[in-house]
């Protein structure tokens, strides 16, 4: 969950098993957080992954990309616009429409 983006708004962010699992590398529940306390702030998160990037020698990539990838991959497997204007929070078409 994240409390508030940059519209403004929260959203729920949505991981699917496999990613957890891979993430994780352990057995996962969909209710388990990936970083723990009741708010997170997003520096926090920014830092978490440069350290992991860092620590397998992965120096261009930021944590955006994996929205960017995600997205990316949701179109090739041929998802409707709509449905990746609503995982990623877009409000507007046109946002998801580069995809």
């Amino acid at each position: 969950m994240l409390p508030q983006t940059q519209n403004g708004e929260g959203r729920i962010v949505y991981l699917n098993m496999l990613a957890l699992a891979s993430v994780l590398r352990e057995e996962v529940k969909a209710t388990d957080r990936i970083f723990e306390g009741e708010h997170v702030p997003p520096e926090n998160v920014s830092l978490s992954f440069l350290r992991t990037c860092r620590a397998v020698k992965s120096f261009e990539f930021r944590f955006h990309d994996l929205r960017y990838t995600a997205a990316s991959w949701m179109r090739i497997q041929g998802a409707g616009i709509h449905t990746v204007a609503q995982i990623l929070g877009h409000k507007d078409l046109r946002m998801s429409a580069r995809y």
